[in-house]
């Protein structure tokens, strides 16, 4: 396969593939060779490197991990947009948060906490940072209620933080999410206020590594991150995402995801699942 001046090999690509797995858990199939160059050739380009066998040795030389970085950065497909899959949006901000916020104030708990994970561009995290604000309204400042929003790019993450897109884009909202939490910044561009993005953690994180995490999340987001996983990698990570839910806690996946069944995880509606029994 050739590309410009770059050939990738079925040795060459194997070596690569096995990376990318082992590291990231990202499946790369055959099919995906093609894209493998047209994303990694620039980076061959820039570094002096004849071929995808000393690009790979260039890797796991760099004991720095910034060549292993640039490296999914390169490789990961981040297409979201604002209020995708929108039925999530629907039910969390109209039932599934304002009843765990019921159950928390019951017994006196002001401690939300939610987690986006595989948060891509600010699209999701935002959205749901707008609906915690919302849903608590003017007792927000009495919560402890901030989201941690992760993603492996360092890239998308310095984006979100910006929160910066095409008005076009941000249109998708809900009028009145738009009219509070979003600002005109150019004829084109709007911006998210600082009150919304400032109240989330961004982290670079790898769902790969065991989870640093002392405290349990009522919400975990993680939607069209596990198709590009294999079946193993997804039950592995469900486990891992099970053991940092609360006891009815919520579990959102994207609607072109499915799970095997999960003991103590049950499904709710569309992929969206619960913690516990019942």
């Amino acid at each position: 396969m050739t590309i410009a001046n770059y050939q990738i090999n079925d040795h060459e690509f194997e070596k690569i593939r096995k990376l990318v797995y082992q590291e990231f858990g990202i499946n790369l199939t055959e099919k995906k060779k093609l894209l493998v160059v047209n994303r990694l050739q620039k980076v061959l380009k820039q570094n002096g490197l004849k071929s995808f066998s000393e690009y790979f040795e260039y890797i796991k030389a760099d004991k720095t991990n910034t060549a292993l970085s640039e490296l999914v950065n390169k490789i990961s497909t981040n297409h979201t947009f604002f209020y995708r899959e929108s039925a999530h949006f629907e039910q969390l901000r109209n039932e599934r948060l304002p009843q765990i916020v019921e159950t928390l104030s019951k017994i006196g708990n002001k401690d939300l906490r939610v987690w986006c994970a595989g948060s891509s561009s600010g699209e999701e995290s935002s959205t749901i940072m707008m609906i915690i604000k919302d849903v608590l309204g003017s007792d927000y400042s009495s919560w402890k209620a901030g989201l941690l929003a992760t993603d492996i790019c360092e890239d998308v993450l310095k984006f979100a933080k910006v929160g910066i897109y095409d008005t076009d884009k941000i249109a998708a909202l809900p009028v009145d999410l738009r009219n509070k939490y979003v600002e005109k910044v150019s004829s084109t561009t709007s911006k998210i206020k600082r009150e919304v993005l400032g109240e989330i953690t961004y982290r670079k994180f790898n769902l790969m590594h065991s989870f640093p995490f002392k405290k349990q999340f009522h919400v975990i987001f993680c939607r069209n991150v596990m198709i590009y996983f294999d079946q193993v990698t997804r039950e592995a990570l469900v486990k891992r995402f099970m053991g940092h839910l609360v006891e009815g806690g919520l579990l959102f996946i994207g609607h072109s995801e499915s799970l095997s069944e999960v003991e103590g995880l049950v499904s709710i509606s569309p992929s969206l699942y619960r913690k516990g029994t019942s």
